[in-house]
């Protein structure tokens, strides 16, 4: 026992050092609540004017939807390969999709049902503007594609069509679109095709595909258009006409079922997700403020304490608004995932704020005689370490997160270390005034709800309204079935096989980025991406080769090399390759083969000739690839820039698989021995979340995860060591 003394008696250096310096806190604490506790009225003004100063910054609060803005990784080559084809092929047109789903949609009731949602959609009106001013055009038509195509959208020629009149037509060797006088892509129209030997005789699901003007980013002539249009206001052209083309799909068509998609379907799904959460975290918030009145409250009329339970909610609020001010006065972008942060400073204020409340609780009776101010300092003595402790080691946590890579996480760990730092500030300062104000009108015996109504000297609160409903039954019932030997032994048993889940789980810990997880399970947008899925698995990941600055006439052996190892990769779907060069040099054969300017390989011998038959190419069967070209001027039919090849990968099915597939097309395009080394790169926006998912990420949240779990442990250490020294002051 001599001993044990002896070493209480006789700290080391570093012990001596860190009790200095918790003294010197919990002195600095003590002097503050004093401060606050003796003018609590001008702490909650000053809280409140603080609020609306910060809150001014929501004059520059910006949402971002931009998913290649949100999770591409800072950095990251696909970036920079969107930043380039952005510039060469900015998107001109906005994608609608519906998937008309029947027993066999070659069926002619099918296609006039398809013929009626066809022209409710192509009678869409937005701002007095038909779809003939809103569409993508190719060449003089608007594009719009389906099986109604083959007949020209005819309502005469569809409405007499038989079942053998569609057979016939589908089964031609060589199936032209009337419309647009291009090969007709049968496959990437019908779905879970049925045959009878060669012949196709039904299928299970089609596509409706329509194409409008995206007016922002469809360059500067369209903008001018559309400005001689609609005006200056711009904003909300294409979304307006896509919710109408939504309600339009959502209705009950006879002998068919639609699902659909359109251009901004994830964004709007997405945020429906969140604001749904927002009818939970409201829920939350009640059920805190009666939580805070259960366990914190005495029953009588004076000592519930339901302004407190609302100051709490209100000082978390405060906080919340605060933090999103501050950080849009940054210029900080917000997004849906930043709308978890509330849930997130709900919890961590609560907590802070019931160790303040804990602490008033527990000061001695003695304490609790003297004056309110002096109870502030005493309470603020004991809690405001631990709050800092806390509040420093989420600080850290949030600020570690920020390194990250990603950008929306990267913003949201910025927003929510800046509200943890708004939390540490108001819980101290508004939520201990109105602490304060209420221990004064306890002590002054006005009512908890009717403050004005003061009780007399006589008044006694009920024996049973002096228990708090929450500590009996921890004392009383909870805390003695816990010591039960039983118990005991199967509490330790859960936590085992807890731990080894868990254990197992991190081992087994897969990289899988996607974004279907943001959006509601029974959203439109699922049953139309899990039918996408289930009749058209075959068609895969979209991507391209682009090509800039390179001579299409000589290097002609070099980019047929590229054409061929692209089309033999194994991670390639070769029936889905398309490539104007390629065709262009079948046309020679075919269409030019007797020309005089042409070599023993079918090729010109002069550059003009060259130049001659790609302009007649792309005006007549090439028309469809006249968008994979930017040409340097109008002038002359020199390609400035190239989209070389468009194709799909075969399926991916998971993660490893897609990363691979992407390296194995970039590893073809990079070992191009062009004349011009960067000239060639290859781009998929899925390849932004086959980015996020490589090893990088990986080991990232195992670093970070790390930090993570060491700043816990510290917190944890100083924690125990701050009851020690307590401990050591009441002996």
């Amino acid at each position: 026992m001599a001993s044990c003394v002896a070493t209480m008696e006789k700290p080391g250096y570093f012990s001596r050092c860190s009790v200095s310096f918790v003294s010197a806190m919990e002195n600095a604490f003590y002097r503050y609540g004093r401060t606050v506790g003796s003018h609590p009225c001008v702490c909650i003004i000053a809280s409140i004017l603080l609020v609306i100063v910060c809150s001014s910054g929501l004059a520059n609060f910006r949402r971002e939807t931009r998913t290649e803005k949100l999770w591409a990784p800072s950095g990251s080559q696909s970036l920079k390969d969107l930043s380039r084809v952005q510039y060469y092929f900015p998107p001109k047109y906005r994608r609608e999709v519906l998937l008309i789903e029947a027993d066999n949609v070659l069926d002619p009731k099918v296609l006039q049902t398809m013929l009626i949602i066809d022209q409710r959609i192509k009678n869409i009106t937005v701002r007095g503007q038909p779809w003939k001013s809103l569409c993508y055009r190719c060449s003089s038509n608007c594009y719009s594609s389906s099986l109604l195509e083959l007949w020209s959208f005819n309502a005469t020629i569809i409405s007499r069509l038989t079942q053998s009149n569609i057979i016939r037509k589908i089964n031609r060797r060589r199936l032209i679109s009337p419309v647009y006088n291009s090969q007709f892509d049968l496959d990437a129209t019908l779905g879970m095709i049925k045959q009878n030997g060669p012949e196709i005789i039904g299928a299970k699901a089609t596509t409706m595909t329509y194409h409008i003007k995206n007016i922002k980013a469809g360059g500067i002539k369209d903008r001018i258009t559309a400005e001689k249009i609609f005006g200056n206001d711009l904003d909300g052209v294409e979304d307006e006409w896509e919710s109408v083309y939504l309600n339009i799909a959502k209705q009950d068509y006879t002998n068919i079922t639609v699902y659909r998609y359109a251009d901004k379907s994830y964004t709007t799904e997405a945020s429906t997700a969140i604001r749904g959460d927002m009818g939970f975290l409201s829920g939350a918030y009640i059920i805190l403020v009666v939580y805070v009145m259960f366990t914190a409250s005495n029953f009588s009329m004076i000592e519930h304490k339901v302004y407190i339970a609302i100051s709490c909610i209100l000082t978390v609020g405060f906080a919340t608004l605060t933090a999103i001010g501050l950080t849009s006065a940054f210029d900080l972008a917000f997004d849906n995932l930043h709308s978890v942060l509330p849930f997130l400073l709900l919890g961590i204020g609560i907590d802070d704020m019931f160790v303040i409340l804990a602490s008033w609780n527990n000061l001695s009776h003695e304490q609790k005689q003297f004056q309110v101010r002096e109870q502030a300092g005493l309470t603020l003595r004991q809690a405001g370490v631990s709050i800092a402790v806390t509040s420093i080691t989420d600080l850290c946590a949030f600020l570690i997160g920020a390194s990250t890579i990603l950008p929306s996480l990267k913003s949201f760990c910025i927003y929510a270390a800046i509200g943890v730092m708004c939390l540490f500030l108001f819980s101290t300062t508004f939520f201990m005034a109105c602490l304060t104000i209420d221990r004064r009108r306890y002590e002054s015996r006005r009512d908890a709800c009717c403050c004005c109504y003061k009780y007399r000297e006589t008044y006694k609160p009920s024996e049973w309204g002096q228990k708090s409903v929450m500590n009996e039954f921890v004392r009383e019932n909870y805390a003695p079935f816990l010591l039960r030997l039983p118990v005991k032994v199967i509490v330790l048993s859960i936590t085992l096989i807890l731990l080894s889940v868990c254990a197992w789980g991190t081992v087994t810990w897969k990289q899988d980025f996607d974004l279907r997880r943001f959006v509601l399970s029974d959203s439109y947008l699922i049953s139309y991406l899990d039918k996408s899925q289930k009749y058209f698995p075959s068609k895969g990941v979209e991507t391209a080769v682009y090509l800039e600055n390179v001579d299409y006439f000589e290097e002609r052996d070099t980019l047929n090399r590229l054409y061929i190892e692209i089309r033999d990769d194994a991670y390639i779907q070769d029936r889905t390759i398309q490539c104007w060069y390629w065709q262009f040099q079948e046309w020679i054969k075919t269409q030019r083969r007797n020309h005089i300017h042409l070599d023993s390989n079918n090729w010109p011998t002069k550059r003009s000739v060259f130049d001659q038959f790609l302009s007649e190419f792309l005006y007549s069967q090439g028309q469809q690839y006249m968008t994979d070209i930017v040409f340097k001027n109008e002038s002359t039919p020199l390609p400035l820039a190239t989209r070389y090849i468009r194709v799909n990968h075969a399926m991916l099915w998971n993660t490893n698989v897609e990363i691979a597939a992407m390296n194995s097309i970039k590893l073809i395009v990079s070992k191009t021995p062009l004349k011009n080394p960067n000239a060639a790169f290859v781009y998929s926006e899925d390849y932004i979340y086959y980015e996020v998912n490589t090893s990088v990420l990986f080991h990232s949240c195992h670093r970070k995860i790390r930090v993570s779990c060491s700043l816990q442990q510290s917190h944890i250490e100083e924690t125990g060591r701050l009851n020690g020294v307590r401990i050591i002051d009441s002996l």
